[in-house]
């Protein structure tokens, strides 16, 4: 699990080094404490509402760099 959810931050970073995305992308490494608490909460036990608390990290995550997607375009 921690694989795949920090996969995405290694890939958006690699993909903004060498240009393929704009560099404003990175907003979405705001979402990484949020992550973090996420793995840290799961390392101990998986509670009841682990699909919904992996969603709101993946919707941060997708609308910050969406939004990094659209400042790059403007600028």
């Amino acid at each position: 699990y921690a694989g795949e959810i920090f996969s995405a931050y290694f890939f958006l970073a690699s993909l903004a080094a060498v240009n393929v995305v704009p560099f404003t992308s990175l907003l979405a490494f705001l979402t990484l404490p949020q992550a973090y608490n996420l793995l840290r909460t799961f390392k101990s036990r998986v509670p009841e509402a682990a699909d919904p608390m992996t969603a709101a990290l993946l919707r941060s995550f997708g609308l910050l760099y969406i939004i990094g997607l659209l400042i790059g375009a403007l600028l």
